[in-house]
């Protein structure tokens, strides 16, 4: 437990935002503390019509689908997402789905908050230049 405590302390080099949506509240606040320990801003919303209109209204580093999102759904979220803004989306996957193309990237709902945080680490943190 220590070593995830650790992982998801580190803060990322500067503040980025995301907006995280679920249909499962416990699980949506989960994801809020995890990701606002390691340093981000986080908009959280509970349902498709909230977070659509919450696309609408504020620009975002990064969308996160979570898992208790039917396929269906999380389809039509990615479309109304990328309509709206250019912005990177990251779904959450139930174990044994395999990844929506349409998402930028994906990890599996089982892979544990340290997986969770490295993949949105990769996602918004900028790539270093080579060292000499």
């Amino acid at each position: 437990m220590v070593k995830v405590l650790q992982m998801v302390g580190k803060k990322a080099p500067s503040q980025k935002s995301i907006l995280s949506i679920s249909y499962d509240r416990s699980l949506l606040l989960t994801r809020e503390w995890m990701l606002q320990e390691a340093g981000y801003d986080v908009t959280s919303t509970i349902g498709f019509t909230e977070a659509v209109a919450q696309c609408g209204q504020a620009s975002y580093d990064l969308v996160i689908i979570g898992h208790s999102i039917p396929r269906p759904d999380k389809l039509v979220l990615i479309a109304e997402v990328k309509r709206n803004r250019a912005v990177p989306i990251l779904s959450i996957e139930r174990h044994g789905e395999q990844g929506l193309p349409e998402a930028d990237a994906w990890v599996d709902s089982i892979e544990g908050p340290e997986v969770f945080i490295s993949v949105v680490h990769k996602i918004l943190r900028p790539p270093t230049a080579a060292r000499a």
